[in-house]
């Protein structure tokens, strides 16, 4: 059975091909262990104890005052959320702020928003393709604290979710 090398390179393409849709197929399932809360920011975030974690039911009630953010845009998109707030006078807010500065590392600051009215930087993982998992919004002004989403997100969503932010702070800007 030497001799059949062709055969050999069908099976071989064949393996390769299965591999491949099995890799498409494991992504979501890597994509959804960050879901659970297994990602470095959503760690960090966990280990405080004024981290509150919103999923399921919790995240329900939340959505009508998601929707009056620019997040409401994408709200059907997140599976999950940390609000972590952070009081910057205490030992714990230093050492977060410390820790969370060099977990953000991990991750791309897609916007930093500096204005009169807030100070925030804006970071997602690294997408895959078009997806991504995680946004983390790092708020030091006016109140301190940082806010993990999870969920699946397309970076065409974020650009949506940038332009309302946008508006927002336009008409925020006009009505002072």
């Amino acid at each position: 059975g030497i001799n059949n090398a062709p055969g050999m390179g069908m099976k071989k393409s064949y393996i390769y091909k299965f591999a491949v849709a099995l890799l498409m197929l494991c992504t979501p399932l890597c994509a959804s262990t960050a879901q659970k809360g297994s990602s470095p920011v959503a760690e960090m975030l966990n280990s405080q104890k004024e981290a509150k974690k919103l999923d399921g039911t919790k995240l329900k009630i939340a959505k009508p005052f998601i929707k009056r953010t620019p997040m409401g845009i994408i709200m059907d998109e997140i599976h999950m959320m940390i609000i972590c707030p952070m009081d910057l006078e205490s030992n714990e807010a230093l050492s977060l702020t410390k820790e969370a500065q060099k977990v953000l590392q991990k991750y791309n600051r897609v916007q930093q928003i500096d204005d009169e009215k807030s100070t925030m930087d804006i970071y997602i993982d690294t997408p895959k393709g078009e997806r991504f998992s995680e946004i983390v919004l790092y708020n030091t002004r006016p109140e301190a604290s940082i806010i993990l989403f999870v969920g699946d997100f397309t970076v065409e969503s974020l650009i949506k979710v940038g332009e309302a932010s946008e508006e927002e702070r336009k008409h925020l800007k006009k009505n002072k």
